[in-house]
């Protein structure tokens, strides 16, 4: 099956090391991103695949600011970006979800305003 049409990718604790690539956008078919508990670090990349319904990028080494393109993620249902150390230094930060179950957004220093719309 090529990458392309991959719709799950569940590597939480791998034990992986790295940064996410920008590439991640040609994967348009996935719909669940979970690669919690890792050593991925950098920044999360600004373009996301568009139709993630659960992203889990919890308990890496991300640090720098939130990717605006989250906010355009309308069929994300789960997001948990906890235990990184994310930067946010935008004055408001919108999400266009209209349904979030779940969401855990931890920040070392948080100076933004979070909104979850419908």
């Amino acid at each position: 099956m090529e990458a392309s049409y991959t719709q799950d990718s569940k590597l939480s604790g791998m034990e992986l090391n790295g940064t996410l690539d920008y590439q991640l956008l040609s994967l348009q078919a996935l719909k669940t991103m979970d690669l919690s508990n890792n050593h991925l670090h950098d920044s999360i990349p600004y373009q996301l695949p568009s139709n993630l319904t659960y992203l889990n990028l919890a308990k890496n080494n991300f640090s720098g600011n939130l990717p605006y393109s989250i906010s355009n993620l309308v069929s994300l249902e789960y997001l948990n970006l906890s235990h990184n150390s994310l930067f946010q230094k935008i004055g408001e930060f919108s999400f266009r979800i209209v349904y979030c179950v779940r969401p855990t957004v931890y920040f070392r220093k948080l100076e933004a305003s979070i909104h979850f719309q419908n």
